[in-house]
């Protein structure tokens, strides 16, 4: 099994992004989060769905290829709540740096909507961010 790294703090998220901003409003979003879950429960639930792979509606690709660095969309369970009443959690995942970038959450029954989330102007951002990763991570080898 992969050991994933998950990066949660919203400072180095900013950090591995570079030149990119994030869509999200990540400290916001964790800040409601820990009202129901802790960041490190979330983050292992995250590993565990990752791991298991893009599957329908719980683990959606949004933008990039599945085999490799992707932007997903994947829904977390807690407590006695169910994936579809969940967490819908944004991030990126690395698979050739071992890391899955938290860039946000969202809720339904807090009144958060995704679909702002999917909308073509973030996607194609996501896509400009992975395509600038998978760039790195070919660099890297080629050192």
């Amino acid at each position: 099994m992969r050991q994933w790294c998950v990066i949660e703090d919203p400072d180095e998220v900013s950090d591995f992004l570079g030149t990119f901003s994030n869509p999200f409003d990540l400290k916001s979003d964790l800040k409601t989060a820990r009202k129901y879950i802790s960041i490190g429960a979330l983050s292992a639930n995250l590993i565990l769905e990752v791991d298991a792979g893009p599957r329908g509606e719980t683990y959606h690709v949004i933008s990039g290829d599945k085999k490799s660095a992707h932007a997903a969309k994947i829904r977390i369970g807690y407590g006695n709540v169910g994936k579809s009443n969940g967490f819908r959690v944004y991030a990126l995942v690395v698979p050739q740096l071992d890391r899955i970038v938290l860039l946000g959450i969202t809720m339904h029954s807090l009144g958060n909507k995704e679909s702002e989330y999917d909308k073509p102007n973030v996607s194609l951002l996501l896509g400009e961010v992975i395509n600038d990763i998978c760039k790195k991570c070919q660099q890297e080898k080629s050192a």
